[in-house]
């Protein structure tokens, strides 16, 4: 083999290696906080656990009804219980359900938004918000 040959070998070969090393090199895994946390629910309880602490706590909250099936498909939420006080959906994302709430003249923290129903006095809907959000967290 020529001088020149072996060069062009050396070369080829080389390049193949680098190219085995690099393309075989695992890609690392994901630091994006935002990816991983999209896995895991900002509110940890269900609209129902929600409606079950707040009757376990002394709140007024009768006849809650399950309702996502009535009230989701034009909100877009995932969950609704409607009560004689207060309905409570629980939405996707906190955009959607702040898009929602504000539309509504609803309250919203992270992905539930409450609405009281007219008969509620103003301090009995801040109470009710107060242990909602403790129980959102």
């Amino acid at each position: 083999m020529t001088r020149r040959g072996i060069a062009v070998l050396a070369a080829t070969l080389t390049g193949v290696a680098l190219c085995l090393g690099a393309c075989s090199t695992p890609a690392a895994p994901s630091s994006d906080s935002t990816a991983q946390s999209a896995a895991v629910p900002l509110v940890s309880r269900t609209a129902e656990q929600i409606v079950s602490a707040l009757q376990r706590e002394g709140f007024d909250a009768d006849h809650p009804v399950e309702a996502t099936d009535v009230n989701c498909a034009e909100a877009g939420c995932t969950q609704a219980v409607v009560t004689d006080r207060f309905r409570l959906l629980v939405f996707p994302s906190t955009g959607s359900a702040q898009l929602y709430a504000d539309s509504q003249d609803m309250r919203q923290i992270e992905t539930l938004a409450v609405g009281f129903a007219p008969v509620v006095p103003e301090a009995q809907r801040d109470r009710y918000w107060n242990a909602i959000v403790q129980l959102a967290r």
